[in-house]
């Protein structure tokens, strides 16, 4: 208080006298009376401009939010003294807060080139002008131009090479620009010096998973957790990298862990939910998502998980609805017809195009619903793959087939085929043709021997599915089925050659299509197949299938049963644990193999007589 007195002291005598205004106005600032000391600042300046009064009333004026003003006094400090080095610093700073990056860039340069080279201060200590020049390349990298600033990171971590900050830094520019492989150098070099880096951990799993996979990320999440246990990024990681590995309980224990650090990252969340959905506990997936779906309002992903944990749960009403907004997800496909959607509109007279999307087995299962059009008058056309053209031409209620890629098929209203199932409000009870409802021509197939058990077997489905490394097994996972008297095995795999165990007959060069396919199955007795579309071909057919399914099954199989209401003939074998094919294969060669199992092959070679499930449906 003695310093303000001697100012005002001061001013009393001398009321321009610039120097003592600016002081006092430090002080005023200094006590918190911020519009006194920015009069004063303003006087002293109007007074006798001065560089550091220039910079104080700026540095002020930031703190007021009165950004246009603190920006002309930072410039009038460059201005008064061009040649002084601090000024172009702070107004490069202030530039930087203000996010104008292109115009804190141009400051950093100028600053750059008034600082002479000298030698750095170690490996790890990077020089005065190195310093700036970092700051330099950080503007230049948030003005949008990673090639300058990285032609800047290497100058700085060339003289430094230990410069953690600098060498991070360096490291997101090349991932920017693409370099991956450089960018792994560069993060291995700095975490060979700082192996607590937890943001260099994380970063550096990142890359890995582009390069080396889930595997290669993984180690690395973890050491980003174990240097830095509140790093939400790397929690999000590990836990998305734990779940897409089959690594459940640990995927669900690093969600919960998020969601005890309170944050709130929707994919996150959704992710949560997907997590509980693939370890069979639908009913608290489904509460997960009702939160996303009520912080957000509506958050497309939310909604049509929780219809497909709907659907898993037996509730197809609810879940079909929800299954309606897959057309919303982002990466989802979208097609555009000339011809409305068809919501339920009059189809007297007539025709809609029901066209397949997803898969071939997904057509399969939901061409039934074309009989449902009978009794309404309309005229049904269906397109969908040539592979599946001849055989649904054999549908009840489809008048033509049209093949997808070719010109689209004149119709008054369009549907996608999965929506069937939702506009006919299809619960258990209502699920249409529950018997055959498709038919294959007569076929003689000379590879099949009489007397013998025939039974077609698919282990593998299409490589490129996403769920194909869970519902797939290796062709060895089959050996349980070695050696069991009068079974002819018969390979069902049209772009496998068959396994050597069990031996099986190959009968490719019949599978032409779906049609002749179709007529192949129908001279087998039973099909044995994990999740694929011959899974549903043998269904649809009428025939005797048992299905291979993982522990955490897709949705239209449901839970806990052995039979399907969608296919009569069907019988489920489940996976008890993840992974675990042996217990499946060896149940059903138990059952193959067992006194019972004489009485599944008839005389005279007529199919087997279809299992009835336990549980009814």
């Amino acid at each position: 208080m003695r310093a303000e007195e001697l100012y005002r002291k001061i001013l009393n005598k001398r009321p321009d006298h610039s120097a003592a205004l600016h002081m006092l106005g430090v002080l005023a600032s200094e006590t918190g009376r911020t519009e006194e000391a920015t009069l004063l600042l303003a006087q002293s300046i109007e007074l006798e401009p001065e560089v550091d009064t220039c910079l104080d009333l700026g540095r002020l004026l930031e703190q007021q939010c009165r950004l246009d003003a603190a920006l002309a006094c930072y410039r009038q400090a460059v201005d008064l003294d061009p040649q002084n080095r601090l000024p172009w610093e702070r107004l490069a700073q202030f530039l930087d807060r203000m996010e104008r990056y292109e115009d804190s860039s141009s400051a950093w340069a100028h600053r750059v080139r008034m600082e002479k080279e000298k030698p750095g201060r170690g490996a790890d200590r990077p020089s005065e002008k190195d310093l700036l020049r970092f700051h330099w390349a950080n503007s230049l990298a948030l003005a949008g131009h990673p090639e300058l600033a990285r032609s800047q990171y290497r100058i700085v971590t060339s003289n430094a090479p230990a410069f953690v900050k600098g060498l991070f830094h360096l490291s997101v520019i090349e991932t920017q620009l693409g370099n991956t492989g450089e960018a792994i150098l560069i993060l291995e070099r700095l975490l060979a010096e700082d192996p607590s880096h937890a943001k260099g951990w994380n970063n550096l799993g990142i890359l890995r998973q582009v390069f080396g996979g889930l595997d290669a990320a993984i180690p690395c999440y973890e050491c980003a957790l174990a240097q830095d246990p509140g790093n939400c990024q790397a929690v999000y990681n590990l836990a998305a990298a734990y779940q897409q590995t089959g690594r459940l309980e640990k995927a669900l224990a690093m969600y919960e862990r998020l969601c005890a650090m309170e944050i709130r990252i929707e994919s996150a969340l959704i992710n949560y939910g997907n997590t509980l959905l693939a370890m069979n506990r639908a009913q608290e997936a489904i509460s997960i998502f009702e939160q996303v779906m009520q912080v957000t309002g509506k958050e497309p992903a939310a909604g049509y998980n929780r219809g497909l944990a709907r659907l898993v749960l037996g509730d197809l009403e609810g879940g079909f609805s929800g299954y309606e907004g897959r057309f919303d997800l982002p990466d989802f496909p979208k097609r555009q017809f000339a011809m409305p959607l068809w919501t339920d509109q009059d189809l007297a007279g007539r025709k809609i195009l029901i066209w397949s999307e997803q898969g071939l087995g997904d057509t399969l299962q939901f061409i039934r619903f074309a009989a449902k059009f009978i009794g309404i008058g309309a005229e049904v056309i269906v397109e969908c793959p040539r592979s599946l053209a001849g055989l649904l031409e054999t549908a009840a209620g489809v008048s033509r087939v049209s093949i997808a890629g070719e010109p689209i098929a004149t119709a008054d209203y369009h549907i996608p085929i999965l929506s069937l199932a939702h506009r006919f409000g299809t619960t258990l009870a209502t699920i249409p043709s529950p018997g055959k409802y498709l038919a294959a021509a007569n076929m003689t197939v000379g590879e099949l021997e009489p007397g013998k058990l025939k039974v077609g077997l698919v282990w593998a489905g299409n490589p490129n599915h996403k769920n194909d490394r869970n519902r797939s097994m290796a062709a060895s996972a089959l050996a349980p089925l070695q050696g069991l008297r009068d079974v002819q095995f018969v390979s069902l795999q049209k772009d496998l050659p068959p396994a050597g165990v069990p031996p099986m007959t190959d009968v490719r060069h019949y599978m032409e299509n779906f049609a002749t396919t179709a007529s192949l199955i129908s001279q087998l007795d039973l099909v044995i197949s994990v999740d694929t579309a011959m899974a549903h071909l043998a269904g649809a057919l009428g025939k005797p299938v048992w299905l291979m399914l993982p522990h955490c099954p897709d949705w239209r199989w449901m839970l806990d049963r052995d039979d399907s209401p969608w296919y009569p003939t069907m019988r489920i074998f489940r996976q008890e644990r993840a992974n675990d094919w042996t217990s499946v294969v060896c149940s059903i060669a138990a059952l193959l193999s067992s006194s019972g199992a004489g009485q599944l092959l008839i005389a005279g070679g007529q199919p087997i007589s279809p299992y009835h499930p336990k549980n009814g449906s």
